[in-house]
């Protein structure tokens, strides 16, 4: 069997910088995959770990809590020092923050003085800063974010505690609603900050998009074997009763989805248990792409015939595509396609236009999506709005995107018209960031 010599090659780096604990997590898992002469998953594990350790080349970072935390003080108190300028940074940030200097002075530019109403009463401000995602250190995220933060109720739920529960349902479900419809979700840092993300760059709950076939036959046969979804015991003339079955369905059919789905597509999160303990959250990590880099991804946005993709590296869009046709009835508002299941099909002028636009719609956004496809294979997230059928055009059977399920990410977003300025605006509520530095 071909050996592998962890201390040798590209990657020495990577592993020399682990400690102990974590070394024997790396081997345990080459090993398994090892003998399973699964060298493909071998390569992409230990990877992600080169990645997570050193994405940065000039930067070293230690994973011990400690000295994490320690870098981070630093850096967060150059941010708020406003003696701090281009002149004197190097001076004042830590040798290994060096390379981030410039993040410092962007978050400096964002920062805000404001005074809620506790802080007037024990007479300390806070300090705010808005700014995007990629002006804080990847390796901070996981490192020093403690916990789950409510604002409404400031009650707090530990990382590790979600990492135990992540599979439990109804415990998920219970998060869900307390964390609320929000596009983003508030930490605490373990200093007391706080610190609030979009959901999409999260791997917190799980992705619609990552379903197992839409169309498998039989899927969800198991309900007819449940004694009380038997239609001989069910009374149809109350509706009261029809409309607490029919809620009970569609609770079933939750659970089975959630029990299907994948929680993460985190390289260290495959067959291994969350409770092991190799790990800060065991091997759940729900910071996975924010940790790495959002080296390459995408945004994708289409309604009503529009139809907008965005090519992005990082914080800038590099590349774009608009397509619009006229698919929608005016006056009555409804798309001729959604028009023709309900009624006769029309055979007017107007009607058979918005048909064949439909049809030229449709292709054009197959002919798009394989222009990019090289990149989207390469993307480490997808952001899709499409509302109703139209996200079949991009995940429905045999069609491009299919196959991507695991990294598309729904984008909750309400736009007006699927163009480039509602892109842009979508791109910019995903990549903020918030920050509210406690000062006590």
């Amino acid at each position: 069997m071909e050996s592998i010599d962890l201390y040798k090659g590209p990657n020495r780096g990577a592993f020399a910088l682990m400690t102990t604990d974590e070394k024997m997590a790396v081997i345990k898992v080459m090993f398994k995959y090892h003998r399973c002469k699964d060298f493909r998953l071998v390569c992409k594990f230990f990877c992600y770990v080169y990645d997570h350790y050193n994405s940065n080349e000039e930067v070293k970072f230690s994973q011990d809590s400690e000295v994490v935390n320690a870098l981070y003080l630093n850096f967060r108190e150059c941010v708020l020092d406003r003696t701090v300028s281009n002149k004197n940074i190097q001076t004042k940030l830590d040798q290994q923050l060096w390379s981030f200097s410039s993040n410092v002075m962007e978050l400096k530019k964002g920062l805000k003085f404001s005074q809620n109403a506790d802080a007037k009463k024990s007479g300390s401000s806070d300090i705010t800063c808005k700014e995007s995602v990629f002006q804080i250190p990847p390796h901070f995220y996981q490192a020093v974010i403690k916990s789950i933060y409510f604002n409404d109720t400031r009650k707090t739920v530990e990382m590790e505690e979600l990492a135990l529960n992540r599979n439990d349902y109804e415990w998920m479900k219970d998060l869900r609603q307390r964390i609320g419809q929000g596009k983003q979700i508030t930490f605490q840092l373990f200093n007391g900050d706080l610190i609030s993300l979009h959901k999409g760059l999260l791997n917190v709950f799980r992705n619609e998009f990552e379903d197992d076939d839409i169309s498998e036959e039989n899927e969800y046969a198991f309900l007819s074997d449940k004694a009380e979804f038997d239609p001989t015991n069910v009374d149809f003339t109350d509706k009261g009763a029809l409309l607490k079955r029919q809620r009970e369905i569609l609770k079933q059919i939750e659970v089975h989805q959630f029990k299907k789905m994948k929680m993460s597509t985190n390289p260290l999160d495959m067959n291994t248990d969350s409770t092991s303990g190799d790990s800060k959250f065991g091997y759940f990590n729900p910071f996975a792409t924010l940790s790495t880099g959002l080296k390459l991804w995408f945004i994708i946005l289409c309604e009503g015939g529009s139809f907008c993709i965005a090519k992005i590296e990082k914080d800038k869009i590099v590349d774009h595509k608009s397509d619009s046709k006229y698919v929608q009835r005016k006056k009555a508002g409804k798309r001729q396609m959604n028009f023709d299941k309900k009624s006769s099909c029309m055979t007017s002028v107007g009607s058979q236009m918005r048909r064949n636009n439909e049809r030229l719609h449709q292709q054009h956004i197959q002919e798009t999506i394989e222009e990019y496809i090289e990149d989207l294979n390469k993307a480490d997230m997808i952001f899709l709005n499409a509302p109703g059928m139209n996200k079949l055009f991009f995940v429905g059977p045999d069609k491009p995107l299919r196959d991507m399920r695991y990294k598309i990410k729904t984008l909750s977003f309400n736009m007006k018209k699927a163009n480039f300025t509602e892109l842009q605006r979508a791109f910019e509520e995903v990549i903020e960031m918030k920050m509210v530095f406690n000062m006590a």
